[in-house]
């Protein structure tokens, strides 16, 4: 019998610049012939726009949709798919990316459930689209490229907007199927204490029966609806907002790791990096690292297991 051959996908890893809201790719260096069949990944969202070109956009499911002069793409972080030109000229893309996690936790911190929610519904499909399928989106992807490639006054101000219009711009495209009956809004109201307890005492060891009787639920009607509302258990929950937390000390003290470990509520330093690369992407020495040398580390961005394209 011979031998089923080995698929090759690539992890394409990239940052956003410290003081930014978006990662640019722009430039010449983005005119080239696309033929690399191998289907990748990225660690964020991704937003192409083809200046010139034709070919096509092929996802893991089979899925192949041609592009063409004026095409989109909406593309969330983990789906595979490739992109291949047509023909032997150079096609000329630039790109977005954008850590829609981190932008959305910060935009909408005093209201968690609404960011994980929003965040959910813009990883929800992948869209390759033309310039005059949505007219608002495309006009925000435009705006926000041209304001990448430009130095002026309110620049970093002026781009946290238009990266908030074009998430909610996709976000509409995207909207959630609710059962008959079902009120969000009540169900984010329910289990808001149980978010409150987690936010004031993430030092402690939570029990989930803790935060289940606080919302006055049963365990497992509480764990059901706490994934149905904020599309996470109450385990990672706390571990997201341990891990916030952590990166905050990391940024401002010059603590060790492990007292930032203890001081987020981890017993163990092991669990504690963990679960700080499961949330971040990176040690949390890496992180601590980076956080002085962001910008030298960004002319030379690295992609795991593969530089540039």
């Amino acid at each position: 019998m011979s031998k089923k051959k080995e698929i090759h996908v690539e992890l394409r890893y990239y940052e956003v610049p410290q003081n930014e809201y978006a990662l640019g790719l722009l430039g010449d260096s983005w005119k080239r012939i696309y033929h690399n069949t191998d289907l990748h990944f990225h660690n964020l969202l991704e937003i192409g726009y083809c200046i010139y070109g034709d070919g096509n956009i092929v996802f893991d499911n089979n899925c192949v949709i041609p592009y063409t002069n004026g095409s989109f793409t909406v593309i969330p972080q983990n789906v595979l798919h490739t992109t291949l030109s047509d023909g032997d000229d150079a096609n000329y893309w630039e790109y977005l990316f954008i850590d829609i996690d981190t932008f959305l936790g910060s935009i909408y911190s005093a209201d968690q459930i609404f960011a994980h929610k929003l965040t959910a519904r813009v990883k929800k499909k992948a869209y390759v689209f033309e310039k005059n399928d949505i007219n608002m989106l495309v006009y925000s992807i435009k705006a926000l490229l041209k304001e990448k490639r430009e130095t002026k006054e309110f620049g970093a101000e002026i781009e946290k907007c238009l990266v908030l219009k074009m998430l909610l711009e996709i976000a509409r495209i995207n909207p959630f199927e609710t059962e008959k009956g079902d009120h969000p809004q009540k169900r984010r109201k329910t289990i808001l204490d149980s978010l409150d307890y987690v936010n004031e005492n993430f030092t402690k060891n939570i029990k989930i029966k803790t935060l289940a009787g606080i919302c006055h639920l049963s365990e497992t009607h509480f764990r059901r609806l706490f994934e149905d509302t904020i599309h996470m258990t109450p385990v990672d929950y706390v571990n997201f907002v341990r891990i916030q937390k952590a990166c905050e000390y990391l940024n401002s003290s010059n603590d060790t790791m492990e007292n930032v470990a203890q001081k987020v509520g981890y017993i163990s330093q092991s669990t504690f990096n963990r679960n700080f690369s499961k949330f971040v992407g990176v040690t949390p020495h890496k992180w601590k690292m980076d956080a002085d040398n962001y910008k030298l580390k960004l002319l030379n961005y690295r992609i795991t297991a593969l530089k540039g394209w």
